[in-house]
């Protein structure tokens, strides 16, 4: 007999997921390198920018889907990415009042 856990969180990408690479947190964004694993549709407060050498694509919640190198996924947009070899995924907080245009400059990002 198999038990499930009754509080606990089940991961709905356990048998889908092959998400391998290095994510990099600093004070105003986050960026993702390596392959990109299958998503469930989900949204977020950051900006995405995703950038790929081969076309890399994204459904959202009408089933659309969009593809190609460069994606901007616009702030609490429902989506969900397709599998990729290789992506960088750009994640670019949104805030008021702050210092973070500069920060992102002197760190390379426009």
């Amino acid at each position: 007999m198999t038990v499930e856990p009754a509080c606990c969180y089940r991961n709905p990408m356990r048998d889908t997921s092959d998400w391998k690479g290095q994510l990099r947190l600093e004070s105003y964004y986050a960026r993702w390198s390596g392959s990109v694993g299958d998503a469930v549709l989900h949204r977020h407060f950051a900006a995405q920018a995703i950038f790929s050498e081969e076309p890399i694509a994204a459904v959202d919640a009408e089933g659309r889907q969009i593809e190609g190198q460069c994606l901007l996924i616009e702030p609490d947009a429902a989506h969900r990415l397709l599998p990729a070899r290789d992506a960088d995924l750009w994640f670019i907080e949104r805030s008021e009042g702050s210092d973070r245009s500069a920060h992102c400059r002197r760190h390379g990002i426009d």
